[in-house]
């Protein structure tokens, strides 16, 4: 092909699925063998986690359970608290991720398209670096993943089990953290606002769904009921002190500044990957459907995805005028490489191979970065991290 004519993809770009399962793979040794390696101890979270998960309560002073039950469950295989096992559910829980989001990405995109959709998120430090403390940010990394494609699942095929397997995701998300009810608010926003999606709660099965939920909610509520609301307590407390009234701008704002250290990888790639296409043979990344109105219910369920939980937490933060910690972004940029592979225009062979010879890269700095921050940085402070 020549110019700049758009085509389809290739009969042999299914190939790249066959990479999906090594990438996986090495993702999970990468993140599991370097907080082994420059770990003296585990992480405060970590510990609290092991304390907390051998009573196997239904609720905890500070927060839900399933983190705690998720590090206690490995006790089972290992005899007692083990530091690997902590650092393994942390390493799983960016490639379930991952995982997650190829497994929608081969709904909404090409081959290519849903591989990079899942690659492209190694360049964002909350789904590898922050996954070593494997706490109750992280453990949402793969549930809120699985709630994108059970979301797509029960508005596109309409299958009660698609609507009651969404109901249990997202009410796991909740055992993991209340911030999931957020990305709950996002979902509703677009059931109400596309028509596609909105024809759907006119049926009686979305609604098993949400009885679904509430059944696996309800012995955590009765918990949280008859203990106060202490972890509710805790999260309001964790916003810190009320600041002035320029504070309702500046909090937001600053909030999501604190985000853009984190992604700046994925921008590096995305870059990358659609600078300079040139002229010749191009990858379409995204399906084209006849149905317009089907192609427009993808397309905003994506940007709902990958942009409302961010837009939603920060207008709470202006509402409240509180500074947030950063790390309660930490789920909401799953969606973000399948919203770029949505945006971008088809890339070129070119674009391809620069963006796959960079990733490796990318990978190494991050690494790098890790290695620096956990051994030569405390030296260099005369400070100890929190894993020494």
């Amino acid at each position: 092909m020549t110019g700049h004519q758009v085509v389809q993809p290739r009969q042999d770009s299914p190939r790249i699925l066959r990479l999906m399962p090594a990438f996986f793979i090495l993702h999970t040794l990468i993140w599991t063998l370097l907080p082994f390696i420059f770990h003296a101890n585990l992480q405060r979270d970590q510990i609290e986690g092991f304390a907390w998960g051998y009573e196997w309560q239904w609720g905890y002073a500070k927060h839900p359970p399933l983190w705690a039950w998720c590090l206690e469950a490995t006790t089972f295989l290992t005899g007692r608290p083990q530091a690997f096992a902590a650092y393994i559910l942390g390493a799983l829980s960016g490639t379930g991720a991952f995982y997650f989001i190829w497994r929608l990405g081969q709904r909404l995109a090409s081959p290519i398209g849903a591989a990079l959709s899942g690659l492209m998120l190694e360049g964002i430090l909350y789904l590898n670096f922050r996954t070593v403390d494997f706490n109750a940010n992280v453990v949402l990394l793969p549930l809120w993943a699985a709630a994108g494609l059970m979301l797509h699942k029960a508005v596109a095929d309409h299958r009660q089990r698609d609507w009651i397997g969404l109901g249990v995701v997202l009410a796991l998300g909740l055992y993991g953290k209340y911030v999931t009810g957020i990305l709950i608010a996002a979902m509703v926003i677009f059931l109400l606002v596309d028509p596609v999606a909105r024809r759907r709660l006119f049926s009686i099965k979305p609604w098993i769904g949400v009885a679904a939920a509430l059944l696996c909610l309800l012995p955590h509520v009765l918990w949280l009921v008859s203990h106060g609301l202490q972890p509710v307590d805790y999260a309001l407390a964790r916003t810190g002190a009320s600041s002035s009234l320029l504070g309702h701008i500046t909090q937001p704002i600053i909030f999501l500044a604190k985000q853009l250290p984190e992604v700046l990888g994925f921008m590096i790639l995305g870059a990358l990957l659609i600078w300079k296409q040139g002229a010749g043979y191009r990858q379409a990344l995204w399906r084209r459907y006849p149905d317009r109105a089907l192609a427009r219910m993808e397309q905003r369920m994506v940007m709902m995805l990958a942009a409302g939980p961010l837009i939603i937490t920060a207008l709470i933060c202006a509402a409240m005028g509180k500074p947030f910690v950063a790390a309660w972004g930490l789920p909401m940029f799953c969606f973000w490489g399948l919203a770029f592979v949505m945006l971008a225009p088809p890339v070129s062979e070119t674009g391809l191979v620069r963006f796959l010879r960079a990733m490796p890269v990318v990978i190494a700095f991050i690494m790098i970065g890790f290695a620096v921050y956990y051994s030569l940085l405390p030296e260099w402070r005369n400070r100890p991290s929190k894993t020494q």
